[in-house]
């Protein structure tokens, strides 16, 4: 798999369809590419689609499943294999079963004769690790992290170049292997929208709302698994009469049920389903009421929007959870109770918000895409 001789520089983008985050990433930096750097072809490709049916069940269909049912179980798996890494019969196994699953992979490469590959999925910077040792693949590949956290996963020293969240995701990588120099700090890509000026006036009529009116941002998540609506509803109880922009993501049923809350509060509610302008729901509020996920919590940053965190999923989202709380930017809940505390407070307390607003300001990077962009076309390997 040698690199193109394209004379136009070509961007091959490797991510899967687990979760939000990886795929989020990906779509970014394509769509970075289409704003920033129009003469750049850049493709998105989910490895998923390359597996059979039990591949896609046990990578994909039960992620959500595991994370919400079984979260110690999950916490189990995600410290044991970033302790363990590729050290052990168990994970050299793995890796090859990944590696027989998507055996089509070279050919998708050789197709799109990129001049670089980004990696925003770990399971692909694995794989692309492994042909670079064996000397089967001369393109250089680049790895995006998508948390705001370092798992052994991550680490393919052999790759040429890696995009973190921060110093310190930098400062552990350099602890477990990874050159100092192939190390980045650019944050994690978001959409090109999320660095645009969005007036909260024009944002807040969009949704009907009084942009005066302090406002909550809801984010039940991209599959609406938490019970957002009785969230709203304990919030509204608080009698401090915030308006509520509340997101259900791809759940249609919740979205009723939201829906029915909005006719019952007389509008305090927002409803809204599946939404690709996030940008300006977040532009038109106060904080948000969010999990940890790491490009939700990116997403944020971006809009300068403070965070109260509740149901993280053991692992990265709770690692994400703890780098925002010690900068200053969020709070995090660890049940009902403790959610409608830390809100309340946060209701009754404006000059708490804006502290926590120039905060989040300052971890911003809302032109992480373009940054890692720059970095991949800059790096000789495009162009």
């Amino acid at each position: 798999m040698p690199a193109s001789t394209q004379a136009s520089p070509s961007i091959l983008v490797l991510t899967t369809s687990v979760g939000n985050s990886h795929m989020r990433a990906a779509q970014a930096l394509c769509a970075a590419a289409e704003r920033w750097f129009p003469g750049v072809r850049c493709e998105l490709f989910d490895l998923i689609s390359l597996a059979g049916p039990f591949f896609k069940f046990a990578y994909a269909d039960s992620y959500v499943t595991v994370t919400s049912r079984f979260p110690s179980f999950w916490s189990f798996l995600y410290r044991g294999t970033d302790r363990r890494s590729g050290s052990t019969a168990a994970m050299r196994l793995r890796a090859l079963y990944e590696r027989w699953e998507l055996r089509k992979l070279p050919a998708v490469i050789s197709a799109a004769a990129p001049d670089a590959i980004i990696c925003t999925h770990f399971m692909a910077a694995e794989i692309l690790a492994h042909y670079v040792r064996r000397g089967t693949l001369s393109i250089p590949v680049f790895v995006q992290v998508t948390d705001y956290d370092c798992h052994g996963l991550w680490i393919q020293p052999e790759l040429a170049g890696f995009f973190v969240a921060s110093d310190e995701v930098k400062a552990r990588m350099i602890e477990k292997g990874v050159p100092a120099a192939k190390i980045r700090v650019t944050g994690i890509p978001v959409m090109p929208a999320f660095s645009d000026d969005l007036p909260r006036d024009a944002c807040a009529a969009e949704l009907g709302i009084a942009p005066s009116r302090t406002t909550v941002f809801l984010m039940a998540g991209g599959a609406g698994v938490s019970p957002l609506d009785a969230v709203c509803e304990r919030i509204i109880a608080l009698g401090r009469g915030a308006q509520l922009i509340a997101v259900a993501g791809r759940n249609t049923q919740l979205h009723e049920r939201l829906g029915k809350l909005a006719r019952e509060t007389n509008g305090l509610v927002v409803p809204v389903g599946f939404s690709t302008t996030i940008e300006r729901l977040m532009s038109a509020a106060d904080f948000a009421v969010t999990k940890p996920g790491g490009l939700s919590v990116t997403e944020c940053l971006a809009r300068h929007l403070p965070m109260v965190f509740y149901d993280a999923i053991p692992g990265q989202e709770e690692r994400n959870a703890e780098y925002m709380l010690e900068q200053g930017a969020a709070l995090k809940a660890s049940d009902m109770g403790g959610l409608l505390y830390r809100v309340d407070s946060l209701l009754a307390n404006p000059g708490r918000v804006e502290a926590m607003r120039a905060d989040a300001a300052r971890l911003a990077r809302p032109f992480a895409a373009r940054d890692v962009l720059d970095a991949v076309l800059g790096h000789g390997a495009a162009g």
